[in-house]
């Protein structure tokens, strides 16, 4: 649905879960358009799942999550707090928000999902109530992450000036 810009609100049940975690009505693809490609077309299929897959397993909750039950969104253990491996047990414990990963769900989303002052070079926060909804549903997470995809495809097959 993602991939032909179908993932809208029309498409999707509301309420339920997703009034009880405060998003109410979502329109993923709304908060995240269908992104247009340098190339044409559309990315296909395959190359979305084959990402999600890999950065998730395609789980959008961790393990624990009962099925059919609300749950902690999938987040990033490693990096999650900015902990880096190495140092004391203090500064492990301490929050380094200029170097936390952030990655959230099945795409593992971490572009705009730092804390607002804490960015990366060149990344630009996602307002509070976008970064809850691709932390907790999934279709927005999703929407999310083929916005990435795009970005990126783009980048590759954007034509670069060469010095001789």
């Amino acid at each position: 649905m993602a991939i032909k810009g179908n993932l809208r609100s029309g498409y999707l049940t509301q309420g339920g879960w997703r009034s009880q975690t405060g998003l109410s009505t979502i329109d993923p693809q709304g908060l995240f358009k269908k992104p247009d490609l340098i190339t044409g077309g559309n990315i296909p299929a395959q190359i979305e799942l084959g990402i999600l897959a890999q950065e998730s397993n395609l789980w959008q909750a961790e393990s624990g999550a009962i099925p059919g039950q609300m749950g902690s969104p999938l987040a990033a253990v490693d990096g999650y707090y900015g902990h880096q491996t190495g140092g004391t047990l203090a500064d492990y414990w301490t929050i380094h928000w200029d170097k936390s990963d952030c990655g959230y769900g099945v795409g593992q989303v971490t572009d705009g999902m730092r804390k607002a002052g804490y960015e990366k070079t060149g990344e630009k926060s996602l307002d509070v109530s976008t970064q809850r909804a691709v932390a907790v549903d999934y279709a927005t997470n999703i929407a999310a992450s083929l916005h990435i995809l795009a970005d990126k495809w783009n980048e590759v097959h954007r034509p670069t000036r060469r010095s001789l």
